[in-house]
């Protein structure tokens, strides 16, 4: 959504800022408040924290940070909701909130999409931005299609409930049902048994009818968190993690050129000595064969 001259803030909050009595849902993920107009102002980008303003990073010469905006209508974010910031203006004001609703992603500009309210139509940036918007906006579509290995499977699907239920193929290649419960205009399905790693598909309707047949492919990944990288202490070494083995904790490289006082391999020159009797005998093994093989001729 932008906003514009052509909105009637009162509206917009009643028929999208979700209404509980008339049974209807938020959409807007924040209240449009009053029009704050003055001096242009200028854009925040938060330390480039969200994915929309995070390609610009580096790139500050770009024109982002220097986009003038005149009006902008004072966006209320509702507690406990999970609308993030993408961009702010100067005084702190939010600009670009979006959040998760329903089945997809919500974003709201709080300024025009012409040059009415700023002139960020005519920036550089403004291509780059409205490019990073809708990425961001299609990207949400298959971030629950990539889980990790314990986390629940959900979607939903257009198709009756009431229909064949469905099935989940799982990695080692058996088979368990799927369970469909109506959800308005749609199905939708969970499916918790991730216990293990790969692809899972979940297939709908008459395996004998393929253009009846709908599949979803969905990837589940071990967590790839690093490991606890806690510097350890002295007592854990000896007592947890080489409970056996004897060592020395040395902090300095001081006494690093001192031999050890038990060495497993003890230097010396016996293998030096066995070449050079191997050497030795090549060369004579080379002389007789020439000295009689000549002979013999």
């Amino acid at each position: 959504f932008f906003l514009g001259e052509g909105v009637m803030a009162d509206r917009y909050n009643r028929e999208l800022g979700g209404n509980v009595t008339a049974g209807k849902k938020r959409i807007l993920p924040a209240k449009l408040g009053p029009v704050v107009e003055g001096e242009n102002f200028r854009l925040d980008p938060l330390d480039y924290r969200h994915p929309i303003a995070r390609e610009f990073r580096g790139h500050e010469r770009a024109g982002l940070l220097t986009t003038p905006v005149s009006k902008y209508y004072k966006l209320d974010i509702p507690k406990n909701s999970r609308a993030r910031v993408a961009l702010a203006t100067g005084n702190g004001d939010p600009l670009i909130v979006e959040e998760p609703i329903g089945r997809g992603r919500v974003v709201l500009v709080a300024t025009s999409a012409d040059d009415s309210w700023t002139v960020m139509p005519r920036w550089p940036s403004y291509p780059a931005i409205v490019q990073e918007l809708l990425a961001f906006c299609l990207g949400g579509r298959l971030e629950h299609r990539n889980v990790e290995v314990g986390q629940t499977l959900a979607a939903s699907i257009s198709i009756p409930a009431g229909d064949e239920p469905g099935t989940m193929r799982r990695p080692d290649g058996t088979s368990r049902h799927l369970r469909l419960r109506p959800e308005g205009d749609y199905s939708a399905w969970q499916y918790p048994d991730t216990t293990s790693s790969g692809i899972y598909t979940a297939r709908f309707g008459s395996p004998m009818d393929n253009a009846r047949e709908i599949s979803q492919s969905f990837a589940v990944n071990v967590d790839t968190i690093e490991s606890d990288l806690t510097q350890l202490s002295i007592g854990q070494l000896q007592n947890e993690v080489w409970p056996d083995v004897p060592f020395v904790h040395q902090t300095t490289w001081q006494n690093g050129a001192q031999p050890p006082t038990d060495p497993i391999v003890r230097p010396g020159r016996i293998h030096v000595g066995i070449l050079y009797c191997v050497l030795a005998l090549l060369f004579t093994e080379t002389f007789l064969a020439w000295r009689f093989g000549y002979h013999t001729i």
